[in-house]
């Protein structure tokens, strides 16, 4: 019994039984007799591994995931920009054939819903950036810090507030520029 097992764990699942998985799912009846037959005709393949009916889900579950997985981080690749090293991925006849049986909304997102992160908004209204410079506490009496190093600390805070006010007026001028590009694309 055991040497079953660690037979049935250690063979490979082949393509044909991969390919007869994907017609099963093209078929509308996916009810429990159905399954358990495709699970019986999947055990007959020569040189085939022999697994049960919860082992065979398992097995299905699992590659579905991977793919739907892979073709997604396919997807994000060309969707990005530049900027680092892309990752190259290919989906095999397979995972292709699987991915035209299974929902493209798992994949891809449905069409009608925005996703965050790109830049899809034409209807979003936003506020401009703002920065707050908070008052500093009196400092307590006991902690003295020499008179010329307060100044410095003073004005430095000056210098910093104003360059963080020059690069609030540069992100919010890239900002426009932003909207105003897709404005001309549109």
């Amino acid at each position: 019994m055991k040497s079953d097992v660690f037979t049935a764990i250690k063979k490979k699942t082949l393509s044909e039984q991969y390919e007869m998985y994907i017609h099963f799912k093209k078929c509308k009846h996916h009810n429990e007799e159905a399954f358990e037959t495709l699970c019986s005709e999947l055990n007959t393949i020569r040189n085939g591994p022999k697994r049960s009916t919860l082992n065979w889900k398992k097995i299905f579950s699992e590659w579905e995931s991977k793919v739907k997985a892979k073709a997604r981080r396919i997807y994000m690749e060309r969707e990005i920009t530049g900027g680092g090293v892309p990752i190259i991925e290919i989906l095999n006849d397979l995972e292709r054939r699987l991915l035209e049986v299974l929902s493209k909304v798992l994949i891809y997102g449905h069409p009608k819903v925005i996703e965050l992160g790109f830049l899809k908004c034409k209807k979003l209204k936003r506020a401009p950036p703002t920065i707050v410079a908070r008052k500093l506490y009196k400092r307590k009496r006991h902690l003295k810090v020499p008179m010329d190093l307060r100044n410095l600390i003073k004005d430095n805070s000056k210098k910093l507030v104003n360059s963080l006010l020059l690069i609030k007026n540069s992100l919010q001028a890239l900002d426009d520029a932003i909207v105003n590009f897709i404005k001309i694309q549109e």
